[in-house]
């Protein structure tokens, strides 16, 4: 007759099943994580660029250099006003006011970019309007789902570029590929330069046919 299983075999063998469970929820848990993140990133992605083509298509212009959000004379506060007004909230519904500051943290240093939304869509995305940056017309921020976590540059966290003939997200303006490290620090390569801040991760998740490989 076959013996039961002793108290100590019991135990043993939770304890293994408990030490293999502690190795392999942790990945689990971010690789979901990041498939939660890349989800809305894509939805937000198709929304806005499709957005952008709408504004085009019904102001009959090819750049936003044509509105006064090409008018350098402007102030950043009356050109936030018209994207706000004429962009944000005709074409991503949602709504602006006074909202609480996001303390985002960079990728791989423990430095802070504060994002203060200026605009919160319906599906949660913080967006936040800023001056130009690498000669573009003006920068816009996104963290994909606003206060919920990571709140992390690279992760739910991106910058995009509206240069006079295009608008793209950082990384695609340099010569070479953001994640390189070459001559970015802004690259999206943890393991290459620690100190880098992660804002070029957007472009490398678009090349990387849509995958968060870092």
């Amino acid at each position: 007759m076959r013996k039961a299983f002793t108290l100590a075999e019991v135990l043993i063998t939770l304890g293994i099943i408990g030490v293999v469970a502690a190795l392999l929820i942790p990945s689990t848990v971010e690789n979901l994580q990041k498939r939660v993140v890349l989800n809305q990133y894509k939805a937000f992605y198709r929304d806005f660029t499709n957005a952008v083509d709408m504004f085009m298509q019904d102001n009959n212009i090819s750049s936003f250099s044509e509105t006064p959000l090409g008018n350098a004379e402007l102030s950043l506060d009356e050109r936030k006003t018209y994207f706000i007004n004429n962009f944000l909230k005709k074409y991503l519904s949602g709504s602006d006011g006074e909202f609480q500051t996001i303390r985002e943290k960079y990728m791989t240093n423990s430095a802070i970019h504060n994002i203060k939304p200026d605009y919160i869509t319906t599906k949660g995305v913080a967006v936040q309007f800023d001056d130009s940056m690498w000669d573009s017309l003006f920068t816009v921020y996104f963290d994909v789902n606003g206060k919920k976590g990571p709140n992390k540059v690279g992760t739910d966290t991106f910058r995009f570029y509206f240069y006079p003939q295009k608008s793209v997200p950082q990384g695609a303006h340099q010569k070479v590929k953001d994640w390189d490290c070459s001559n970015c620090g802004d690259c999206c390569r943890p393991d290459l330069r620690p100190d880098a801040s992660g804002w070029g991760c957007w472009q490398r998740i678009i090349q990387d046919s849509w995958q968060i490989n870092y």
